[in-house]
């Protein structure tokens, strides 16, 4: 059998018969599909039994207790039969091709790896994934580093063909009970993936609902489990051995997590400020135990070490300027948000020629500060060739507090 379509179905009713439909009328016939159906309270299950009778090929698996999305898959991976497996959330849809192209480039890789569109009910949204990874073969370093270079990694386990043997060998599996499985998941195939083939073409479709997790108010099991994964993969790193290209992955997988953690309890912590100051000093634990591996294992290129040494006069500054709205300036606010520094804002040389904001902060022309220049510092987060330049400027401006990076 060449394929296993694993699809864990809970509470789908509106959307499950599409579903169904994009997989048995797939080109690629000699497969199996896998539903594995979670103790639903409307009529999922009845519409599985419906198109059972019909496709020998389904086959449905109960559990017998509610049991979560991970669970679910795992218990669908178990039994499955398949050279290859594909996972399908029960709301989503496939091409009518997706088996058939993916399976030529298959066989000497560990993954299969494709893009997909979001959709919403009426309409696709075209530009809502940007993958622009030149179709063909990669050593998995290749691929992946060109995936965060782009800022284009993408998490979902859904836009994947595995081998089953890659999956297996390796015991790679989700992880039970908490949310955004497929990090972990995605992290553990980055580390013991050697080849991958990549296609541009969208051929998944991800349903947006309103009532999705991605969509719906923040609640603490997202701070706290997307804090999880985090931990779980700094422990990771720090407890195994690892070559100098793969450690350059797991750092920059981990600092594409960090941000995003950051973003997240940011966002909680707005949705809930009449929950008062518990909130805040959860979110900072959070943050303080994160930047304990952080010091450890984050790549920090050379201007942000600089700047950790600078950190301690730093933060005995109440106005703080960051020169500068590009690269630099970005790794710099970053590094404040990591070490709890607040700025005053954001300074460049022409307001016309740069971005309003910078993560939040409006960027201003220098002119701005002239009223604050006795006693802001101001960290010059340009590039080398750029810096002396920009010293001399501040210079004649009459700023005379200033940190040069380079």
């Amino acid at each position: 059998m060449k394929v296993s379509v694993i699809i864990p179905v809970y509470n789908v009713q509106e959307y499950l018969a599409e579903c169904l439909d994009s997989i048995i009328n797939q080109t690629e016939k000699d497969i199996e599909i896998i539903c594995v159906e979670d103790c639903s309270t409307d009529s999922s299950l009845k519409i599985l039994q419906e198109y059972a009778k019909k496709d020998d090929r389904i086959v449905i698996l109960q559990n017998e207790k509610n049991s979560g999305l991970s669970v679910t898959r795992n218990n669908g991976l178990n039994i499955a039969k398949g050279e290859y497996v594909l996972f399908v959330d029960s709301d989503d849809f496939i091409e009518p091709t997706l088996l058939e192209t993916t399976l030529k480039f298959a066989s000497d890789v560990d993954m299969v790896c494709f893009d997909y569109r979001e959709y919403d009910g009426k309409r696709y949204i075209t530009d809502s994934h940007i993958y622009e990874i030149p179709d063909g073969y990669y050593k998995a370093y290749d691929y992946y580093l060109d995936l965060f270079k782009g800022n284009m990694f993408s998490f979902s386990a859904c836009s994947k063909l595995f081998r089953r043997s890659f999956l297996n060998e390796h015991n790679i599996r989700f992880e039970k009970g908490v949310l955004y499985e497929d990090v972990l998941f995605g992290f553990y195939c980055m580390i013991n993936a050697h080849s991958i083939y990549s296609l541009k073409e969208k051929m998944y479709f991800y349903r947006t609902r309103p009532n999705s997790i991605t969509r719906t108010r923040l609640k603490e099991k997202n701070i706290k489990d997307h804090f999880y994964s985090l931990y779980k993969i700094c422990e990771y790193y720090l407890s195994n051995s690892f070559s100098k290209e793969h450690n350059i992955l797991i750092e920059k997988f981990i600092q594409r997590l960090e941000r995003d953690y950051i973003r997240l309890y940011r966002e909680y912590f707005c949705q809930n400020k009449d929950k008062g100051e518990l909130i805040e000093q959860e979110c900072t634990s959070h943050v303080k135990l994160q930047r304990a591996f952080s010091n450890s294992m984050l790549g920090i290129t050379d201007y942000t070490l600089l700047l950790e040494k600078h950190l301690n006069s730093i933060k005995r500054r109440e106005k703080i300027i960051i020169y500068g709205a590009g690269i630099v300036a970005r790794e710099v606010i970053n590094c404040f948000d990591l070490n709890d520094v607040s700025i005053t804002g954001v300074a460049v040389s022409d307001v016309s020629k740069n971005r309003k904001s910078l993560f939040g902060n409006p960027v201003r022309a220098l002119s701005e500060y002239e009223s604050i220049k006795e006693e802001c510092l101001v960290i010059i987060a340009v590039s080398s060739k750029f810096s002396s330049e920009i010293e001399e400027y501040l210079k004649k401006q009459g700023f005379k507090n200033y940190i040069k990076l380079f």
